[in-house]
C-alpha cells in the first residue's frame, strides 16, 4: 500500500484510539475481523476496509 486515504479515520474503523498500543490495536482488529468476516455475516467490502485500516 503506497498511499492511504486522508479522509478515512482508520482508528475508528478498527474501534481504536490514537493512543492505543500496537497490542491493543491488534486485539481490536481481531475482534472486528470476527464480526466483519464474510463467513460470519459481514461483507467482503467491510473486510477489505478493515484490512486496509490495520495495514496503515
Amino acid at each position: 500500500m503506497d498511499q492511504f486515504d486522508l479522509n478515512k479515520d482508520y482508528y475508528a474503523i478498527i474501534g481504536a484510539r490514537e493512543d492505543d498500543s500496537a497490542r491493543e490495536i491488534e486485539k481490536l482488529y481481531k475482534r472486528q475481523a470476527h464480526k466483519r468476516h464474510p463467513d460470519r455475516g459481514g461483507t467482503e467490502e467491510e473486510m477489505k476496509t478493515l484490512n486496509e485500516a490495520y495495514r496503515v
